[in-house]
């Protein structure tokens, strides 16, 4: 996924063994799997949405392992996706029906995006949307066979459901919530004990596969590093282009990986990863 990008970076240029880090990475989908390997000590850290670590120091519906944030490694990474019927309303209607949106969990940042959202488009509304948990690879395949209304999703979830058709991005975590983090690497807290020099080395590194990703020059690396590691390679030819495509830029969604300084950005509606 795209918030991995500085992990991804960070080892092909060799800023983890710069660090004297020895870091095996592998892609794993789903805050289950990973919450799983974490309690059983099979991996020692991951890249998680930023809200997990105290998920899971508190064992809030996943597996309790005490975990310790190491660095934020992206920001503003999620997207209110609607069917167009969802987005338009008929006017006229008394009462507009209430919609199902798709989220990754009950405790996800996407349902305080979507109350943003809705409060920002509709201060009248006083009841929540129907929030229908879901995992990230769900997310797509329930809104093209018509199961939900929407989604709040990570890059590149709405980019998809925009190629696939009947979709609109009606709001970013950018606008809606513009100091909203998106992903951080966490490490099991009894290892950042037993190490203490662990954490600082392993930010540092993260921190040039951060500002690399930010660059623009970086651009087409990044993008390459990303497509060789990507759960999504199985995509059609047409749909893989779409990814790598410029997109009208007024309907950009982001992963940003800048520290809040600069506004360089990478773009998963422009296909800029």
């Amino acid at each position: 996924l795209l918030e991995s990008a500085p992990l991804l970076v960070a080892q092909e240029h060799g800023f983890f063994a710069q660090e004297k880090l020895e870091v095996d990475l592998h892609c794993d989908l789903g805050v289950a799997s990973i919450s799983g390997k974490l309690s059983d000590k099979r991996i020692d850290g991951a890249c998680l949405p930023a809200q997990m670590p105290v998920l899971l120091s508190l064992g809030a519906g996943v597996s309790k392992v005490a975990m310790d944030p190491v660095f934020l490694v992206s920001n503003q990474d999620m997207a209110l996706t609607l069917t167009r019927k969802a987005a338009f309303p008929e006017r006229g209607k008394a009462q507009a029906p209430v919609l199902k949106i798709g989220v990754l969990g009950h405790s996800s940042p996407g349902c305080h995006l979507v109350r943003s959202w809705l409060h920002a488009t509709a201060p009248a509304t006083k009841s929540d949307p129907v929030f229908v948990p879901l995992a990230a690879s769900q997310l797509v395949h329930f809104f093209d066979e018509g199961l939900i209304d929407g989604f709040c999703g990570l890059d590149p979830m709405p980019a998809l459901a925009r190629i696939h058709g009947d979709a609109v991005i009606v709001a970013t975590s950018a606008t809606l919530s513009p100091r909203h983090p998106g992903s951080v690497v966490a490490l099991r807290s009894e290892l950042t004990a037993e190490r203490p020099s662990l954490g600082p080395a392993l930010a540092k590194a993260l921190k040039r596969g951060r500002e690399f990703c930010a660059n623009p020059a970086n651009h087409d690396r990044v993008w390459a590093a990303l497509l060789k590691e990507s759960p999504y390679w199985h995509l059609a030819e047409d749909h893989r282009l779409a990814l790598v495509q410029q997109f009208d830029a007024g309907n950009a969604i982001s992963t940003r990986f800048d520290s809040g300084k600069t506004s360089a950005a990478i773009d998963a509606q422009g296909a800029r990863f």
